[in-house]
């Protein structure tokens, strides 16, 4: 597990109220844990602020696992970072 799934991880759980250990790669957000789909809107949300990263909508609907999630925020940050020397 890296440090970004740590933390994510932990930010679901906080918010979720449940245990870490709930929370595997194939965990689906809202079968496994019983989010709708405005718990999952408020998730992505708070990831974003957290983060300080922007996901898009139609991306962030896609997202049915917590690995689907991570790997979406990875893609996100790495956009984010390759970006970093264009003009805007």
């Amino acid at each position: 597990m890296n440090e970004l799934s740590n933390k994510i991880r932990k930010l679901i759980a906080d918010e979720q109220g449940i245990d870490q250990s709930r929370i595997v790669d194939d965990t689906e957000l809202q079968f496994d844990l019983g989010m709708n789909s405005l718990d999952t809107l408020e998730l992505i949300v708070l990831i974003e602020q957290t983060l300080g990263i922007s996901i898009g909508d139609e991306d962030a609907e896609k997202v049915k696992t917590f690995k689907e999630l991570i790997t979406l925020i990875e893609e996100t940050e790495y956009a984010k970072e390759s970006l970093k020397g264009f003009p805007q």
